[in-house]
């Protein structure tokens, strides 16, 4: 992300609140979510979950996505 170091010290020592759309974009760039940041959230999901995101982001055909997850949730019974 281009954030100037100033910009991101201050998001540091609170005295400057981060702008909503840079938090989204810091978190999509961590791969976690908005709230896990704010301290609202417990991050819950182990590193073998977010390989499995990463890689169902990474295909573009919806059509083989939807294949592939409703194959995943069949095995694990859900």
């Amino acid at each position: 992300m281009c954030i100037p170091k100033s910009t991101s010290s201050a998001y540091e020592n609170d005295k400057v609140d981060i702008k909503e759309s840079v938090l989204v974009e810091l978190s999509e760039h961590l791969d976690i979510t908005p709230n896990y940041l704010l301290g609202v959230e417990e991050k819950e999901e182990d590193a073998f979950d977010m390989e499995m995101k990463n890689l169902l982001r990474r295909i573009t055909d919806d059509r083989a996505k939807a294949i592939l997850v409703a194959q995943i949730k069949a095995v694990a019974n859900i």
